[in-house]
């Protein structure tokens, strides 16, 4: 368990009681063993080629991006793949609203119209917004509110890269956070939102709260700084590149001044949000889910799961045994992170999957893409013979915690 905030006495001591359950999995001729939070199953639905994000679609079909350039439509029970597209520029995600379909590339937000019992009409698929593009971090990540705005998520191109989610910077260097895409002019624009993040990936609006993962720097060594996920209402500013999150021994955190970069920082120290949860670095966050129900075993209505690609990286030189392994966690309301599905990664560091996507089905199964390894639509569920309600979470993500400890180092620029 890794513990990422401070947090009430109550949640310190029932944490450790969860008890993890051995899961067999048969992949081909392969025999598998995971640890799962709960009797819990997996199955492989479809073989994918470098699947990433999924949405759902509005007759219950799944849309799945890839890194291959590959658009996929899964009808229920997503074990049947069509190819709706193949598309150049790296469709990452892809989300109806609707009878339109928007596929976010790493240069350009498409758009056209949509039917979920037709063929994509690739004529009228059209760029709709122009983005920031470039090298780096080349995913793009649409979000929905409540109120059916769309927003983007843009990394910045690598660690200590001079660019700001803003209007005073030029164009193409307006990356690094969530935008709102606004849509009140003759052409839509993005809108700062979100900035301050070097990489954000998962992101997902669960009423009026926008959950999102950022994948921190990687020049500070292999345990600094830790991934963090955050949570906000509101526009906020993260600090990177001008600063980092260091979470203290206390359970709070200090926000510190990163000297990679010297150009002044768009806001001061003083105005760096905090994180919601975090996890040790290089562990590389990837999609957000919220549970809508008690369905899945092991996690609680309202609660978060975290998909975790693991790191590129080694803590020791040349040791694949030491990289940080591939696994799914759960965050309850306190921010408190525990494992809910590991065992991607064996004790030589070689892996079968890296996880990336995620979305709680109808019917409360929680599904994940696989984009190396194994690649494909997997679905995580209550074993059978299992009851799969739970009693009340101790705290719901929709309820408010008390502010995190906070310090500060105080900087010049």
């Amino acid at each position: 368990m890794t513990v990422i905030r401070r947090w009430p006495l109550l949640l310190a001591l029932l944490a450790p009681l969860c008890l993890a359950a051995e899961l067999r999995f048969t992949l081909g001729e392969q025999q598998l063993s995971l640890t799962a939070a709960a009797p819990l199953q997996l199955e492989q639905l479809a073989s994918l080629r470098q699947p990433r994000l999924i949405s759902l679609g509005p007759a219950g079909e799944l849309l799945i991006g890839s890194r291959g350039g590959e658009l996929y439509r899964l009808p229920p029970p997503y074990n049947r793949a069509e190819l709706l597209a193949t598309l150049p520029g790296y469709p990452h995600h892809a989300l109806v609203r609707g009878d339109q379909i928007y596929v976010a590339t790493t240069a350009a937000v498409l758009r056209g119209p949509y039917a979920s019992d037709q063929p994509l009409n690739l004529e009228q698929l059209k760029p709709w917004l122009t983005l920031p593009g470039g090298g780096g971090h080349t995913s793009r990540t649409l979000a929905i509110d409540s109120a059916k705005k769309l927003y983007v998520a843009l990394g910045i191109t690598g660690n200590c890269s001079d660019q700001y989610l803003h209007p005073s910077y030029r164009f193409n260097e307006q990356r690094g956070g969530i935008a709102l895409i606004d849509e009140t002019g003759a052409t839509p624009q993005l809108s700062t939102f979100v900035t301050g993040l070097r990489n954000p990936v998962g992101v997902i609006w669960h009423g009026d709260t926008l959950y999102a993962s950022n994948n921190g720097p990687d020049h500070l060594g292999f345990e600094l700084p830790r991934e963090i996920l955050i949570k906000t209402r509101g526009p906020a500013f993260y600090g990177a590149p001008w600063f980092y999150h260091l979470h203290t021994n206390n359970g709070g955190w200090q926000v510190l001044p990163d000297s990679c970069i010297s150009s002044r920082p768009p806001q001061p120290l003083t105005q760096v949000a905090l994180p919601f949860a975090s996890v040790d670095a290089r562990n590389a966050p990837m999609a957000v889910a919220v549970a809508s129900s008690n369905a899945l075993p092991g996690v609680a209505a309202g609660e978060l799961v975290v998909a975790l690609r693991g790191s590129w990286a080694t803590a020791k030189p040349w040791d694949n045994s030491s990289r940080r392994p591939p696994k799914l966690v759960k965050v309850d309301g306190q921010g408190v992170i525990t494992d809910l599905l590991s065992g991607f990664q064996a004790a030589d560091g070689s892996r079968w999957a890296r996880p990336v996507g995620l979305l709680f089905a109808p019917d409360g199964s929680l599904l994940f893409t696989v984009d190396e390894g194994a690649e494909g639509l997997y679905r995580l569920s209550a074993a059978e013979g299992k009851a799969t309600e739970q009693p009340p979470p101790i705290a719901m993500l929709d309820q408010q915690p008390g502010p995190p400890q906070r310090q500060r180092k105080a900087a010049s620029f």
